[in-house]
């Protein structure tokens, strides 16, 4: 049974020689996909500085040129948006590994938060519904950008994202696939 870029020979996992990526790889009867992004904390810490420029351009706009833009409240307000923002990033869970365990019919999902411990969520096969949710931005159309929900009785359990979990689009896909042969029930949105 080939999945992926892997064959699956007696329950041993082969990589084939022209795949650089790990996508997946099987343990007889699971098999376990892993982000591509090798730290979340840089992840984060890049999408903060980012934040804070662009809070903090006005204010040196104002600063260089005396234009007076920038009002009394402006730096308390930064100061509150951009903590907060730190927050948002660091407590969102993100999932750091993915198991279909085929033995007991279950996705399992392993995750954590930037500071949290790592967890783990089952969700049976008959109580899965994955909605796959493609976006391909106007101005880049190389990239495309997937979000994987799966439900539970129509209850979302949780949310893959390409951007906020650290899985490139290929190793979404090789998931959506694996999710096809179990079979799941699958919802795609445009």
């Amino acid at each position: 049974m080939a999945t992926g870029k892997y064959i699956q020979t007696s329950g041993i996992p082969t990589r084939l020689p022209h795949h650089k990526n790990k996508i997946t790889h099987t343990i007889l009867s699971m098999t376990t996909f892993q982000k591509d992004r090798k730290s979340n904390a840089k992840f984060i810490l890049k999408k903060w500085l980012f934040t804070i420029t662009l809070f903090l351009t006005p204010f040196l706009f104002d600063r260089i040129f005396k234009t007076h833009l920038v009002k009394d409240g402006y730096p308390f307000m930064v100061v509150v948006f951009v903590t907060v923002s730190l927050f948002d990033k660091i407590s969102l869970n993100r999932l750091h590994k993915l198991s279909f365990d085929h033995e007991n019919k279950q996705v399992i999902f392993y995750y954590k938060s930037l500071f949290g411990d790592k967890r783990k969520i089952a969700l049976y096969y008959e109580h899965a519904v994955v909605e796959v949710y493609r976006y391909k931005p106007k101005w880049y159309r190389k990239h495309e950008s997937i979000r994987l929900c799966f439900l539970k009785n129509k209850m979302e359990l949780f949310e893959i994202n390409t951007y906020k979990d650290g899985f490139n689009t290929a190793t979404m896909k090789e998931i959506i696939k694996a999710a096809e042969t179990i079979p799941l029930t699958i919802k795609e949105w445009q």
